[in-house]
């Protein structure tokens, strides 16, 4: 089995939420053992696991009135949180997907929103992906804008065609729109 196909942990949870600049610990919340909390100063996260879908309704509850209640209680009542439940299922043994019972989770989006993540691995990408709710957007990607004669150019001559007589030619076609061969 490689790296790829180990299913993610809430530390690797962890790591791709503070490259995102939340501030996160893995603790005890309530009747929860362990619970990946991450803020930042618009939301508050709550992940957990669980390697069953027996009672996840409840669990689900269970963790937003945990996090709700941490929202509440914060020292910090200036800040204004969204707050969001997760909880990747890990099923390490083939079973089928309750998607009926993730989407009636989902859907339900009074007090927190509410996310429902399945066999994560430790890929980044995966990772990325599955976290993107809560991740901050992207700058826009930097884009190099090339003038289309000169990529004409640089691909006739590529082909064989003498260079003086391709920038004659793509002279003529700037100046008159039109190409004619002398």
């Amino acid at each position: 089995m490689t790296n790829a196909m180990v299913l993610a942990e809430l530390e690797d949870l962890q790591q791709v939420l503070a490259r995102a600049a939340y501030s996160c610990q893995i603790r005890p919340l309530g009747r929860f053992s362990r619970v990946l909390i991450a803020e930042n100063p618009y939301a508050a996260v709550a992940i957990v696991d669980t390697e069953s879908w027996e009672k996840l309704v409840e669990l689900v509850s269970d963790l937003q009135a945990e996090l709700t209640r941490l929202a509440l209680t914060s020292e910090r009542s200036a800040i204004r949180w969204d707050l969001y439940v997760m909880v990747h299922v890990r099923t390490p043994v083939l079973q089928s997907v309750q998607t009926e019972l993730a989407d009636r989770i989902e859907s339900d989006t009074k007090f927190a929103r509410k996310y429902v993540r399945v066999n994560l691995t430790r890929e980044l990408s995966v990772l990325d992906r599955a976290l993107r709710p809560f991740l901050p957007l992207r700058p826009a990607a930097t884009l190099t804008v090339t003038e289309p004669l000169d990529l004409v150019r640089e691909e006739l001559v590529t082909e064989g065609i003498q260079a003086d007589l391709v920038d004659h030619v793509l002279r003529q076609f700037s100046a008159t729109g039109e190409v004619s061969i002398p």
